[in-house]
């Protein structure tokens, strides 16, 4: 059941018991409270479960958001490559090496974009490491290694992990409207909204 069905009957079964004038004052205002807390009670099952579910969907999101593992046929050409910039990002300059980073991206190099990429981590010392981890040439790099299903997949993450960190605290507006939600004291009917805190209204 939907958070706004819970909703739509919580409180037409409190509105049954308002109308109900058979019912001593007393109770009908404690059978009307208890019908409220079951409501909100199984809205916050219906967070919980959500809560729970999103958790798990977080961690095929990271793994996702992952580089894959080069291919053995790879990992020796990176390493070829790497032992390379080891010795030439010593004597260029950090325009060079961006152009040059840069310039791999552009042509689809996989190899030579990973080299970069991993030895501006590994060996940020060498002249002109830090500047490649710089502005957008790192992310440009992250999101070519990473591919169109990656990239996608680290979005998602960034707005879960919002939801899993405060938003999951944020209570729903159906959950608030069941809260604030009002018997009317002249009509004696269920108010929600700002008109559930005029004065008119009671409990």
């Amino acid at each position: 059941m939907s958070l706004q069905a819970i909703l739509k009957d919580t409180l037409a079964a409190m509105q049954k018991l308002a109308s109900d004038k058979t019912l001593e004052a007393q109770y009908r205002r404690d059978q009307i409270e208890a019908r409220r807390r079951d409501g909100i009670a199984q809205m916050q099952a219906i967070r919980d479960a959500e809560f729970e579910s999103r958790k798990k969907e977080r961690d095929g999101l990271v793994a996702k958001t992952r580089m894959q593992p080069p291919t053995p046929e790879q990992v020796a050409q990176i390493l070829y490559v790497k032992d390379s910039l080891q010795a030439r990002w010593k004597n260029m300059k950090a325009a060079e090496i961006v152009a040059e980073f840069e310039a791999a991206i552009e042509a689809g190099d996989m190899v030579t974009t990973r080299a970069h990429f991993d030895f501006a981590h590994t060996a940020p010392a060498f002249g002109g490491g830090p500047a490649v981890l710089l502005g957008s040439t790192r992310e440009r790099a992250e999101n070519a290694l990473l591919g169109p299903e990656g990239v996608k997949a680290r979005e998602k993450l960034k707005e879960l992990d919002y939801y899993l960190d405060i938003g999951h605290k944020i209570k729903s507006s159906e959950q608030v409207t069941l809260e604030t939600a009002r018997i009317d004291a002249a009509s004696g009917q269920v108010i929600t909204g700002m008109a559930a805190y005029r004065p008119n209204s009671s409990w």
